[in-house]
């Protein structure tokens, strides 16, 4: 009801009836509960109403309605709400002609310690009526709050990671679950809504004959990597942290490499499957498994396999806000198959059970699992992105060689199925051919090198503007260069570092 409500009240002002829409917003305002499913929703309905207030010359009365449910937004689990509401204050009062208040309220944002500067920026450019500009990859900003490591790509996305509290790499998290939070900050850029409320991005669970299916208990939790190319981590169970574990390798541009593996001998007939958090927004169509040959939703109650899985949801055309994007799994090797059943109702389930089949070898197994960009707005870009991970370019390296035996690499070709790069030791002339398909943002690691410092970027012959790469030390022995842009198909590129 509150959707339509919404759609309606649009539809009423654009008939000139505005008193009628306010009445309208403010009856449906009263039949939400003050839940935190509803949090997000209410909000929505709260700002509607607000807006058609302000554009009918009552200032006074909007500016009343957001400030008396402000307290209601107090928790830090609603401080993108809260940020986004006092923006919407400060826009109206400096409306009315009181920039002090609206000031105030951004100072407000500005020094909430449940904030990050992010809520300020946005805030700032919202009441200023400017755009954010910089809404290419950028790199991370990663910082520490409350028990969380979280990870932001800057216009893009954020996710938090539990580790507890404490100060050492390695902490013991009472959470099962290792990325908790998601936030899609193109649509969402006050990062209001917690698309894996309730759950996690990607969860483990191992299954035997004798024991049945079993999950995670609490975790040791431990940062391996941290700069702006990208931040990488390990999960193991705190019960058996000798066993099972998961390597997480993130990237700005929103591609999450997963390594699933064991260190100890797998019990007999055990297999892993996934489970996979698609969020928990209320929607009326909720998320769908969508077929890869049609780019529409797979046929409720059946079986799906496929070489790679697409989750999205299927929004209202004008609620663009409800809609966080997709999510697309990959397996890292050709012939693997994921399969998952079609749920009967989309709109009430969360949890979606995976299997993987030939999906890897001698207990280890690697997925990608990208967050953005929006896959159905292009027919087949799943599918590009999936040969872009399977069939890895070509690369060639003067005066080193292509280094097979890194740990993640589980085919020994070069390509690091388990972070996502190419791997070369030595040298500092790439040669990298992309072959049949485009190559997005590709990343090649460099082990051992033969220099210190930062060097130059030079493609083709010619210094490389640094908003084009990031390029970091992430230990003393390894260098990670990122290239934000795409190598077309049958392209040929050449890096020198110098």
């Amino acid at each position: 009801l509150a959707l339509i409500a919404l759609e309606r009240a649009e539809l009423l002002h654009q008939l000139g009836r505005g008193v009628e829409a306010i009445r309208e917003l403010e009856e449906v305002l009263t039949t939400l509960e003050d839940r935190a499913l509803h949090a997000r929703l209410k909000n929505e309905v709260l700002l509607a109403m607000a807006k058609l207030m302000s554009r009918a010359g009552e200032p006074r009365r909007a500016i009343k309605a957001l400030t008396d449910s402000l307290p209601a937004l107090r928790s830090a689990e609603c401080a993108g709400l809260r940020a986004r509401q006092k923006a919407w204050l400060a826009k109206i009062y400096m409306g009315a002609g009181e920039r002090d208040w609206a000031v105030s309220l951004l100072e407000e944002i500005r020094h909430d310690p449940q904030m990050s500067p992010r809520h300020f920026t946005v805030a700032e450019a919202f009441v200023e009526n400017r755009e954010l500009g910089g809404t290419g990859v950028r790199g991370f900003v990663v910082r520490e709050n409350r028990g969380y490591l979280v990870i932001c790509s800057p216009g893009c996305f954020e996710i938090r990671v539990a580790v507890g509290e404490g100060e050492d790499e390695e902490r013991i998290s009472g959470n099962c679950h290792a990325i908790t939070h998601w936030f899609n900050l193109k649509a969402d850029p006050f990062g209001t809504t917690n698309l894996l409320a309730g759950g996690s991005l990607l969860e483990i669970i191992e299954s035997t004959a004798s024991h049945g299916a079993w999950a995670h208990g609490p975790a040791i939790i431990e940062l391996l990597e941290s700069s702006s190319a990208r931040v990488r981590f390990q999960r193991r169970d705190a019960s058996f942290p000798a066993t099972r574990f998961e390597e997480y390798t993130v990237y700005p541009s929103g591609r999450i490499f997963v390594l699933l593996g064991r260190e100890g001998p797998r019990p007999s007939e055990s297999r892993i499957e996934l489970l996979l958090t698609t969020p928990r927004l209320i929607r009326p169509t909720g998320w769908h498994v969508i077929d890869p040959r049609t780019n529409l939703p797979v046929k409720a109650g059946t079986v799906f396999r496929g070489q790679h899985l697409l989750f999205s949801g299927l929004p209202l055309p004008s609620n663009h806000w409800s809609a966080p994007g997709d999510l697309l799994l990959m397996p890292s090797w050709t012939g693997s198959r994921l399969g998952t059943r079609v749920p009967r109702d989309a709109g009430k389930t969360m949890h979606h059970r995976i299997s993987c089949k030939d999906c890897g070898k001698e207990d280890r197994l690697a997925l990608q699992l990208r967050i953005i960009p929006s896959f159905l707005e292009k027919t087949g870009l799943a599918e590009e992105c999936r040969k872009d991970y399977q069939y890895p370019g070509d690369l060639s390296v003067q005066g080193g060689e292509i280094f097979t035996d890194d740990p993640g690499d589980l085919n020994s070709d070069g390509y690091n199925e388990s972070e996502g790069c190419h791997v070369v030791s030595g040298g500092r002339i790439l040669e990298f051919r992309a072959g049949d398909h485009d190559r997005p943002n590709p990343v090649f690691k460099f082990v051992s090198p033969a220099f210190v410092g930062i060097p130059d970027v030079i493609v083709d012959g010619r210094i490389a503007d640094s908003s084009f790469y990031k390029l970091c030390w992430v230990d003393p022995e390894t260098l990670i260069l990122c290239w934000h842009g795409t190598i077309p198909a049958g392209g040929r590129v050449r890096f020198t570092l110098e």
